[in-house]
């Protein structure tokens, strides 16, 4: 999100504006300028959906990941059990 709200126009116009002088390759800003910076958010009742909806995945994720974990001991314990029993044939 800051990576975004960094490269847009508006944010860079107003880090930039009154930098004369410097070459477009060397970006030196000073931290006054940074501070100075709007830097946008979302209303409180919007961030507070998008965190739920990213506790929400998460969630998704600890359960996927659970069952991945499962599978691979299952299919351990299948090819254990088919090697053992193919050296009792």
């Amino acid at each position: 999100y800051l990576d975004n709200t960094i490269r847009h126009p508006f944010f860079q116009a107003c880090v930039m504006n009154n930098q004369g002088g410097m070459a477009e390759s060397q970006m030196n800003i000073s931290q006054d300028k940074l501070k100075a910076a709007p830097i946008p958010l979302c209303p409180a009742n919007e961030q507070h959906r998008i965190v739920q909806k990213v506790d929400e995945l998460m969630a998704l994720c600890d359960h996927l990941k659970q069952r991945l974990n499962q599978a691979s001991n299952t299919r351990c314990q299948l090819a254990g059990a088919i090697v053992e029993q193919g050296l009792s044939a």
